[in-house]
């Protein structure tokens, strides 16, 4: 899909842009893909004049479970060298929640392009206005969070995997703050009944965190004070 190309983005991005835009490449190299869900996508590809292969992290615009087909946007349009290798190429491979397979491309005609591109600005303008989710939803996310921080401290995880499972537990942390504030506000103008919801999904993310926590603490190291001398 090809959207109109932004001002800064007319150039090749450098310096601190570059390292913004590879930094999703890193966490798929480290088996934490999953962590972006189907928001975005790594794309395997070969140069078309190079011969070499390149990976490239894209958004995702439009996801259909049924027929798992993701729709990414190419934000520097025709010019992008990821879309005129694949144009020359098909993709050899796609990254994205956690899976690998080899995709079958296809490029969007011009209606249906506009008409992703009409829906993406109007979901992007509704997510900017929305109230926060529910209770129930901000515990399922949570749990999902946890759970797959747990998966990749049980294996493993080299030093790296295990900071960005540090820093994804300290988001969950910041997410369960809200969700208490959730649950103390449904506590109020809800009856007996409507309350017991709210209050099993704040225990099922607890739960859940405070096994990844202790999955986490084995790989916290205490060091004594004689210990930080001799350093």
């Amino acid at each position: 899909m090809r959207g109109p190309l932004p001002r800064w983005l007319r150039s090749r991005p450098k310096g601190a842009l570059l390292f913004a835009f590879r930094l999703p490449i890193y966490l798929y190299r480290l088996k934490l893909g999953w962590s972006l869900g189907h928001h975005f996508l790594l794309l395997v590809h070969r140069g078309r004049k190079s011969g070499l292969l390149h990976q490239t992290v894209l958004e995702v615009v439009r996801y259909n479970p049924s027929t798992e087909e993701s729709v990414v946007l190419s934000a520097r349009g025709e010019k992008a060298d990821w879309y005129r290798n694949i144009e020359e190429n098909p993709a050899l491979e796609v990254w994205t929640a956690g899976e690998r397979y080899v995709p079958k491309q296809r490029f969007l005609a011009s209606k249906e392009n506009e008409a992703i591109i009409s829906e993406y600005g109007d979901v992007v303008e509704y997510q900017d206005s929305q109230e926060p989710p529910s209770a129930e939803v901000l515990s399922g996310q949570i749990v999902e969070r946890a759970d797959q921080i747990h998966r990749t401290l049980l294996g493993e995880p080299s030093e790296i995997e295990v900071e960005m499972c540090a820093l994804g537990c300290r988001a969950c942390m910041d997410d369960l703050i809200t969700l208490a504030l959730l649950v103390s506000e449904e506590q109020m103008r809800s009856g007996p009944l409507r309350r017991m919801k709210p209050r099993a999904a704040y225990r099922c993310a607890t739960d859940s965190l405070s096994r990844t926590r202790q999955s986490l603490g084995l790989y916290t190291v205490s060091v004594s004070s004689e210990e930080r001398h001799r350093k």
